[in-house]
């Protein structure tokens, strides 16, 4: 509401309390920072993801496993981006607007892989851990990649066709859960 009327920037926590019908304290009782505030919803998709792809995992997994977990979880975050294409949109226009939540949008990115690393991982021998965070960092770049292309065609191509096409041409590709 208030971050796409207003901007990011020009909007204040004052007008995001009273606008709630709450107190300026209250706000920041829940919300370390408007930027916290702003990705509130980003922040339950993450924790679903990982409560999720974490679950489905069992612990004794194999790396082919693992991997064509975290390209199903993948695949289930682009069809769920675009089921919400409007709100994404909305919530991208704000990002780029804003050159303090573009920086901030590189902690959340950072979220994103540590999903994926933890998911990659077959245990915590070093190898593992760096195989796990090049898949992951390889996974979450596409998958910025292909978020990319699709915001600048305004959520017009099919994101979940075009992050299969990528994850095709870095062969992020894995035998069917079993």
């Amino acid at each position: 509401g208030l971050f796409l009327q207003n901007g990011f920037d020009a909007t204040t926590i004052d007008e995001i309390a009273l606008s709630a019908g709450v107190s300026r304290a209250t706000a920041f009782r829940y919300f370390a920072s408007k930027e916290d505030l702003f990705y509130t919803r980003q922040y339950a998709r993450i924790a679903e993801l990982r409560a999720e792809l974490l679950a489905a995992i069992p612990a004794d997994a194999c790396a082919d496993a693992r991997l064509a977990h975290a390209l199903a979880a993948a695949e289930r975050v682009a069809i769920r981006y675009q089921s919400e294409r409007e709100l994404v949109l909305a919530q991208e226009r704000v990002i780029r607007s804003s050159p303090r939540l573009a920086r901030f949008d590189l902690h959340v990115d950072a979220l994103w892989l540590r999903i994926f690393e933890d998911a990659l991982a077959a245990g915590d021998a070093p190898r593992e851990r760096r195989r796990a965070a090049v898949l992951a960092g390889a996974l979450v770049g596409a998958m910025r990649a292909v978020l990319r292309d699709w915001f600048v065609s305004d959520g017009r191509s099919d994101l979940v066709v075009r992050s299969r096409e990528a994850l095709d041409w870095l062969a992020l590709t894995a035998p069917e859960i079993p």
